[in-house]
C-alpha cells in the first residue's frame, strides 16, 4: 500500500495521480464536447490505463521503502515490468474489448504520460532545499 511510503513521497504520488486524473478528465470532456461520446470515453479510458499504471509503480515501490538498495532497485524494476505488463493489458483490452477510439485513446495516455514525467523532475524554481 501507498500508505508504507514516506509522507513526502506518499504525498507527491497521490498529486501526480490526482494531476493525470484532471488532465484525463479535462481531455475526455474536451472529446466530448468537439466529438461526441465515443471519443470522450476512449479519452478517460487512456488516461486511467496512464493512473493505473502510476499507481502499480508506486505500490512496488512502497512495498520496497525501508529496505536495502539492492531490495528497492528489485523492487523498482518489479514495479517498472508490471505497469508495462498491465499496460499492454489495459490497451489491448481498451482496443478489442471496448473498441476505443484510437487516437482519442493514446492522446491523452501519451498526454498523461508526460504529466507523470514533468511531475517527476527536481524542482527548479529554487524554492526546494539548496545543495551545497
Amino acid at each position: 500500500a501507498l500508505d508504507a511510503l514516506p509522507m513526502d513521497i506518499r504525498t507527491k504520488a497521490y498529486r501526480i495521480m490526482a494531476a493525470q486524473l484532471a488532465v484525463a478528465a479535462a481531455i475526455s470532456l474536451a472529446m466530448y464536447g468537439f466529438y461526441g461520446v465515443m471519443a470522450a470515453r476512449s479519452a478517460l479510458v487512456g488516461g486511467l490505463i496512464s493512473v493505473t499504471g502510476s499507481l502499480i509503480f508506486a505500490r512496488s515501490l512502497a512495498r520496497a521503502t525501508g529496505r536495502s538498495p539492492g531490495a528497492f532497485a528489485s523492487a523498482f524494476y518489479l514495479g517498472e515490468g508490471l505497469k508495462i505488463v498491465w499496460t499492454a493489458a489495459l490497451f489491448w483490452a481498451a482496443i478489442v474489448l471496448l473498441e476505443a477510439a484510437l487516437a482519442p485513446l493514446f492522446i491523452t495516455y501519451a498526454v498523461t504520460l508526460i504529466v507523470y514525467w514533468l511531475a517527476l523532475l527536481p524542482d527548479s524554481s529554487g524554492a526546494g532545499p539548496q545543495q551545497g
